[in-house]
């Protein structure tokens, strides 16, 4: 027969074991959610990185391509010792039209027009990066490109202003390359 009073015992579940069941879901499901948020930190921070990455190799490679013995790329890309954005471009620079095969520019004009070009897409809201600006410094042949772009997160810096990337949290994210020119 069976025993009555062991079955009045067990017939579901106590309010102590749901109170630790909800507990141990919520502390799982803050877990998930604080893991989401890392990942979309992280994927932006990539996506801003590597549009970073496609700029710098688009001005590295007019660089190249407006360089000869006669015109040095040092000379017609000494612009941007400092670091520099679109709007404190010198209004020379974006007035220089080298568009087309009737432009007739020097490679100097080519340098000026390229780097316009550049900067505007550099600061541009949704094509560049936000806050973005750049410097471009020579060393004979070699030219030190930085770009510089607000993070996307309070806190996520890794240089200052001019573009210095120090070991110390800065305002602003950087990236730099060395290109040699032939």
């Amino acid at each position: 027969m069976l025993n009555l009073a062991a079955e009045a015992n067990e017939r579901g579940s106590t309010l102590m074991e749901v109170l630790v069941s909800i507990v141990i879901i919520s502390v799982a499901l803050l877990g998930a959610g604080a893991l989401q948020g890392k990942a979309l930190k992280s994927g932006k921070d990539g996506y801003l990185l590597s549009k970073a990455g496609f700029l710098i190799d688009d001005i590295s490679e007019r660089i190249r391509v407006n360089s000869s013995a006669a015109h040095p790329a040092s000379t017609n890309y000494n612009m941007l010792g400092t670091m520099t954005d679109y709007a404190s471009l010198p209004a020379s620079y974006k007035a220089t039209m080298c568009l087309g095969a009737l432009a007739n520019c020097t490679p100097s004009e080519i340098g000026a027009y390229d780097v316009a070009q550049w900067l505007a897409v550099v600061g541009h809201a949704t094509k560049g990066l936000p806050g973005g600006a750049t410097k471009i410094v020579w060393s004979g042949k070699d030219a030190e490109i930085t770009l510089r772009w607000l993070p996307s997160y309070a806190g996520e810096g890794n240089c200052d202003s001019d573009g210095t990337i120090g070991l110390t949290e800065q305002g602003y994210r950087c990236l730099s390359l060395v290109v040699s020119v032939p």
